[in-house]
């Protein structure tokens, strides 16, 4: 074979494969910003690196949303603020600042809008004081189980038991 040919043929496979990639990416991308709904949520300083194992049994995205009234994602900013703030404070206080697997509580992130691999959001304190404007922030990773990359068919298994904390 003509070493062109080849050089053309395995850069076409190599566009192709990328181009599928990106699609799957887009893919993903539009369901999840189908799917999104605005939350409140931990930001935690991990106390145990060793703690990663036991998130996907416990739900990571579970853990650290916090659940705030209905009200939030229809009121003026400056009631918005003072219901989360309230939140806040109720979160942080039944939780003694901490959150089992994630360690202590550091701030608050009121997630509003979606983006392109990554969320929008504003900070709060541990006090319920916003802590500035909207910043671009990770999205929180949700563990799944399954035999291979991809599948999801175990994740729910955990999903419906109800979080105990040991005291």
């Amino acid at each position: 074979m003509d070493d062109a040919l080849v050089d053309t043929v395995a850069a076409a496979t190599t566009r192709q494969q990328q181009d599928e990639a990106r699609a799957l990416i887009l893919a993903r991308e539009a369901a999840y910003k189908a799917a999104f709904k605005p939350h409140l949520r931990t930001e935690n300083r991990p106390h145990n690196p060793g703690a990663d194992l036991h998130r996907p049994l416990l739900g990571t995205a579970r853990l650290r949303h916090v659940e705030v009234s209905s009200e939030v994602w229809n009121a003026s900013a400056d009631n918005r603020d003072r219901l989360v703030k309230r939140a806040i404070q109720d979160h942080y206080g039944e939780r003694d600042g901490y959150v089992p697997a994630f360690g202590a509580i550091v701030s608050y992130t009121l997630v509003t809008t979606p983006g392109y691999l990554a969320d929008y959001g504003f900070p709060f304190d541990t006090k319920g004081d916003r802590m500035g404007s909207i910043r671009p922030v990770e999205r929180v990773g949700e563990a799944v189980l399954g035999t291979k990359r991809g599948d999801t068919r175990l994740t729910g298994l955990f999903r419906d038991t109800p979080i105990v904390i040991l005291t």
